[in-house]
């Protein structure tokens, strides 16, 4: 079944998070979680859905492209269990010589650039091998362009 506003009809509540969805809901409540906003939305769209963004930036971006006002939205950071927590104290004992890059391996679109981040780091370690010492690049992601992934893997090695 394809998906089109009549999908939701039926639904009290309805939560989008499909990334760069623009289907307009015809739920009784209509809840769109936003990772990126997409350009130019429709007016249904926009009046549709109560917009929950994962930070402010994202927030920011969407009052950009679909103008101050256009929708209703606020930010919803995402839940930490209290495990996670860790006190002043203890932030020096645990912190490592760690770069993380998190997003999708893509060379198009919303790309997040880990060869240029892999390159960078490669050229770090070999200009400033002191400096770099006990350094480690991550990068983590769903891999949408196998061949921008081997690159990238190329590039770590």
């Amino acid at each position: 079944m394809d998906f089109v506003p009549e999908v939701t009809e039926d639904y009290d509540i309805f939560v989008n998070s499909c990334f760069l969805d623009e289907t307009p809901s015809l739920a009784k409540k209509s809840y769109f979680i936003v990772s990126f906003p997409s350009r130019r939305p429709s007016d249904a769209f926009l009046r549709s859905y109560r917009f929950l963004s994962n930070s402010g930036y994202t927030l920011e971006c969407m009052r950009q492209f679909w103008g101050d006002g256009a929708f209703v939205g606020e930010v919803l950071y995402p839940s930490t269990p209290s495990a996670f927590y860790v006190t002043p104290q203890d932030k020096q004992k645990l912190r490592k010589k760690v770069i993380l890059s998190v997003g999708r391996f893509v060379s198009t679109g919303h790309i997040k650039n880990q060869l240029e981040i892999a390159e960078a780091f490669r050229k770090f370690v070999a200009r400033a091998p002191d400096m770099a010492q006990g350094w480690k690049l991550v990068l983590v992601g769903f891999v949408n362009d196998k061949n921008y992934f081997s690159k990238v893997r190329e590039a770590c090695e």
